[in-house]
């Protein structure tokens, strides 16, 4: 059976085929997840096409897949519970193919109030659409699952599932895994390291009861939440097609100790020091920063500028002083980096 056209070209009768989407409004289906952890909208009202449809949706929480059009310009609104459409952010010109999508609600409403992305990803609040999302696993005795990274304040990550395989490697903030990974029902204990890194986190995947079943895991919250406005801390979020969340459990956790991501600035003692006539500084980062460093003598006379106003990633760097230059004697060194400010002295002695 053929669904179509009757034309004609060059006194040609001719049938133009058409396939379902274009003749029919095939609708798209779409699960929205409540993954921003800003405090400002910990509970949500969600308006399409300026019509409020769900309502006080939680952090963390999710619907079911939901029916919207599909081949159609779409409005998403997002605001506060109880809030009007104008409190909020929408989102303009959705557009959905017809499928199965999951819609992440992830970032930050004002990024100026909370930690910079360690890999320099944008963390405005937004709406990431995923498409080809699956209701189910192949069979009753697999589970399938797709990983997003949505923890603003992370860098790039690797996950893996241990003494098993590698899930996924050098994930960066707002990605998802392109594909699902099947896994055999069972326990399973999921590692979570900086890209490269050695793991600081460790969760317990228990997907025994989930045969047949597929899922979004998602990285969710905040590293340092004492930097993020006191938000909800960093765990990893279990996604269901049905709407059922769940936080996996932690099994052992070193967040605070994150490698080549410090969590606050710092200005270290050089080294060697007494020096004679090169030593050593090392600063930390938190989150990428305009840095000045400058070296003064007794007086407060600057004898030396080392970096002067220059973008450096978040993490540890080190920098050399030569004093070839100078005088023995006490000097002062000193580094602004955004708000941050802090003095140390050191001993040239030749």
């Amino acid at each position: 059976n053929v669904t179509g056209t009757l034309a004609q070209f060059n006194e040609t009768s001719q049938i133009f085929p058409f396939v379902e989407g274009d003749i029919s409004s095939v609708p798209t289906q779409v699960q929205i997840i409540h993954n921003s952890a800003d405090p400002a909208v910990a509970s949500v009202d969600i308006y399409v096409d300026g019509t409020l449809t769900l309502e006080d949706i939680a952090f963390r929480s999710a619907t079911g897949f939901i029916e919207l059009p599909s081949n159609t310009a779409i409005d998403i609104g997002v605001t506060p519970t109880g809030e009007p459409l104008s409190s909020g952010v929408t989102f303009q010109n959705n557009f959905f193919n017809p499928g199965n999508y999951y819609v992440v609600a992830s970032g930050v409403i004002d990024p100026s109030g909370f930690q910079t992305n360690p890999s320099g990803e944008e963390i405005e609040l937004e709406l990431i659409s995923i498409p080809d999302a699956e209701m189910s696993a192949p069979d009753e005795d697999t589970f399938s699952f797709r990983i997003n990274h949505g923890a603003t304040d992370a860098p790039a990550v690797d996950i893996f599932a241990r003494d098993v395989t590698t899930l996924a490697e050098n994930v960066v903030y707002g990605t998802t895994t392109p594909d699902y990974t099947d896994v055999a029902v069972g326990s399973y204990t999921i590692d979570i390291a900086p890209a490269g890194g050695n793991v600081v986190a460790s969760f317990e995947a228990d997907a025994n009861g989930l045969g047949g079943r597929s899922a979004l895991i998602l990285a969710s919250g905040f590293l340092t939440p004492d930097n993020d406005q006191d938000g909800e801390p960093f765990g990893a979020l279990l996604v269901l097609p049905d709407g059922t969340t769940a936080l996996l459990p932690a099994v052992s956790t070193s967040i605070d100790e994150i490698e080549g991501v410090p969590q606050q600035f710092a200005l270290e003692q050089n080294y060697p020091n007494p020096f004679n006539p090169t030593t050593q500084i090392e600063f930390a980062l938190p989150q990428a920063a305009d840095v000045q460093i400058a070296v003064y003598n007794i007086v407060g006379q600057r004898v030396a500028t080392l970096l002067n106003n220059e973008q450096k990633s978040a993490g540890f760097h080190t920098i050399s002083f030569d004093a070839s230059n100078l005088a023995s004697g006490m000097y002062m060194y000193r580094i602004q980096a955004g708000n941050f400010t802090q003095t140390r002295k050191m001993t040239l002695i030749k």
